[in-house]
Formats: structure tokens, C-alpha cells, sequence
């Protein structure tokens, strides 16, 4: 779904007011929207807490303190995993975290190799089906500063 995107330069506000809010308070991808495309690393998505890409949160169960103080940094976190995957070719699914253990709802889908990121980032998936629509995405979003001009839910 693509919507006109008012955020401003600073990141803004993404996703509505109730995105990722489900009705019986549990918290999901319904509502949330892609935050930052980088045409050759990926797409960032899954700011469950609707902060632009800079906020997101996992079910209690996986809870564990957070390592670092990062002003965006959810209390609902979880540890990294043991290194399955490199990042190679695109469709591979990453969490996205401020620092080291603090991973959440927020990953990004590669859009190219990205080895850049191992190490770095928990890779945890592979997109079976659907790339074409990613690919639509990087094909017909312009972006400013890396922030779609557009809202892509």
C-alpha cells in the first residue's frame, strides 16, 4: 500500500498513530511501514512502536536487559544468535538493532550482498516468495536522505 508520506527530514513519526497496536494490546507488523530503503543494502521495516524506523519491541518471553543506553532502545529485547547466515544476494532477512543484544522487532530485507552486515547484524531468513514486490518498491519509491517519499505499508 502506498500512502503520501508528511514526515519530516528529522525521521518523523512513520507508521500512524496505532501502528503495531493490535486491539487486545499485543503488539504486531499490522500498521507498521517501511522506514528506510537503502537501494543497495535493503529495506528497513517492522518499528512496531511507529518512532520512524528508531523504535521496536519483542514479546516479553524473549526479554533480556539491554547492553547499551541508546535513547531508542526498547526494554524488550533479546540477546544475538549464534551466526547461521551471511548476507548473501538478496532476500535475506536481518534484525536490525542499536547495539549488540538488543535485538527487537525491527529487520531489514537485503535488497543486494550485503557483507557488510555480518557480524554485525543477525541474519535469520531468506525471502521465498514475493521479492518481486520488493523489487517494485525499489523501482518506483524515490526516497530523500534514505526515507521513502511515500508511506509503503
Amino acid at each position: 500500500v502506498l500512502k503520501p508520506n508528511d514526515d519530516d527530514d528529522d525521521g518523523g513519526e512513520g507508521g500512524g498513530d496505532d501502528a503495531g497496536d493490535a486491539a487486545d494490546g499485543t503488539w504486531g507488523y499490522r500498521g507498521t511501514v517501511v522506514d528506510r530503503i537503502e537501494k543497495t543494502v535493503g529495506l528497513c521495516m517492522g518499528d512496531v512502536l511507529g518512532l520512524g524506523g528508531r523504535g521496536g519491541r519483542c514479546h516479553p518471553s524473549l526479554w533480556s536487559p539491554g547492553t547499551t543506553n541508546h535513547p531508542y532502545s526498547s526494554p524488550y529485547t533479546f540477546a544475538d544468535e549464534p551466526k547461521v547466515l551471511s548476507h548473501v544476494g538478496p532476500g535475506v532477512l536481518t534484525m536490525l538493532s542499536p547495539g549488540v543484544h538488543e535485538n527487537d522487532s525491527r529487520f531489514l530485507i537485503t535488497t543486494a550482498d550485503a557483507p557488510q552486515l555480518d557480524g554485525r547484524f543477525v541474519a535469520f531468513g531468506r525471502v521465498r516468495d514475493g521479492m518481486e514486490a520488493v523489487e517494485d518498491i525499489l523501482a518506483n519509491v524515490f526516497t530523500k536522505k534514505g526515507r521513502p517519499t511515500v508511506e509503503v505499508a
